[in-house]
């Protein structure tokens, strides 16, 4: 607490250092910076990172990787869709927007309308010295496994789930095990120059609605499931993809309602 009472009987110069040393401080109160480890299905492992600022989040996943082949740790050569901006989720008071790179492009859109359902078990367990509860949530065609504490007094997650009730520890993809997030630390200072970088390169893209979104995505990966099937045809070869497209699904966070019925009626 700040005592004020004197205020009015400084210089005026001594008043403006005031001023800055208490906003500085409470803007460091209103800012933190979580570490997480990602590690996605083949194994990879990288750095992420939430910035809270006030009533703005934005999680960045750190993935280094290029669209040219990469190689699993079991020595699996698999495709990957990715820049260097990778995959950004960005929510304030008034927005909820998500990034992935996709084809060589990029879906930047409003994710602000998907319903989050949460369950919430008895299940607990120690996770990096929390305690923490198990909820299962529901949100844009994936189902998550997250473990929560309310050990610290912060309610945030990766990927705006913000229906979970404290500070996500650990996320896990539970439908095709496609990622996993774990918390390693919590910083009371915040790196707000990288903040504000990819705060300003989301804001300035043009943001679909996430009707457009799946519009869009459905047309995109449908001609990408034809090609495949066509260029195959050409070595009178053929492939037969998972009922549940995971093929295709594995490159987006979100997946539409009706994106899989569209890709199983695509047979060759």
């Amino acid at each position: 607490m700040y005592d004020c009472r004197s205020f009015k009987h400084l210089p005026n110069m001594k008043k403006l250092i005031y001023l800055l040393f208490i906003t500085s401080a409470v803007f460091a109160q209103n800012t933190k910076q979580l570490t997480y480890q990602y590690t996605d299905h083949n194994d990879f492992v990288c750095e992420s990172h939430l910035f809270l600022k006030g009533k703005e989040s934005l999680y960045i996943i750190k993935d280094p990787r290029t669209e040219l082949n990469n190689q699993s740790t079991s020595g699996l050569v698999y495709k990957l869709y990715n820049d260097k901006w990778s995959r950004i989720f960005y929510k304030s008071e008034k927005l909820n927007i998500t990034r992935v790179p996709l084809y060589g492009r990029e879906m930047v859109y409003n994710s602000d309308k998907l319903v989050q359902s949460v369950k919430l078990t008895d299940k607990t367990k120690k996770i990096a010295g929390y305690t923490c509860q198990e909820a299962l949530v529901s949100k844009g065609g994936r189902k998550y496994a997250v473990w929560y504490t309310t050990d610290v007094a912060l309610v945030a997650s990766p990927l705006n789930l913000s229906a979970v009730p404290g500070l996500v520890v650990e996320l896990r993809d539970t439908g095709s095990e496609n990622f996993k997030i774990t918390l390693q630390k919590i910083s009371n200072t915040a790196d707000l120059k990288e903040f504000e970088k990819y705060k300003k390169y989301i804001l300035e893209k043009p943001i679909k609605s996430y009707v457009t979104y799946e519009k869009d995505l459905i047309s995109q990966m449908s001609n990408i499931k034809k090609e495949n099937y066509a260029a195959l045809a050409k070595f009178n070869a053929s492939v037969e993809y998972a009922a549940d497209q995971s093929y295709f699904t594995v490159h987006v966070v979100d997946i539409p309602e009706k994106l899989v019925p569209a890709l199983q009626k695509i047979t060759k």
